[in-house]
């Protein structure tokens, strides 16, 4: 028996008419978890040279963080409300309006280091593998 269809917000309809700083995942602090794997990592020693792709950004939050840490960030997400609130609270992200799963990413020249992505649960492990090939 197959799963039901998973049902996806209207992204674009949440952020051009909600509070960002009301939705359940804004957190303008770095993400516990994430701060966690950097540091396991060591990463957070010698961040010259890393890029990283925060893929779903939604309100830029960790984007921000991130690119305050040090990272050279490009931040994606699918809606332009979501990229249009974002680049208010910073212009040291790049903040593109991206659909992963039909990229435009792809034509550019530098690979990521790192990604960062709340919703891999609706990914196939085939599009997590593309997104580790991606160059941007």
């Amino acid at each position: 028996m197959s799963e039901p269809p998973r049902s996806i917000p209207d992204w674009n309809m949440l952020y051009r008419y909600e509070d960002v700083t009301t939705m359940l995942w804004y957190n303008k602090n770095l993400d516990f978890n994430l701060k966690e794997e950097l540091d396991k990592r060591n990463i957070l020693v010698n961040i010259h040279g890393y890029k990283f792709l925060d893929v779903g950004t939604g309100p830029g939050t960790q984007a921000i963080q991130l690119s305050s840490l040090g990272f050279d960030v490009i931040a994606i997400d699918i809606s332009e409300y979501a990229i249009e609130k974002a680049k208010i609270l910073s212009d040291k992200v790049n903040f593109i309006v991206d659909d992963i799963l039909n990229s435009k990413l792809r034509k550019r020249n530098s690979t990521i280091s790192l990604i960062g992505a709340a919703f891999t649960a609706y990914l196939q492990m085939t599009e997590i593998d593309m997104l580790l090939k991606l160059k941007i």
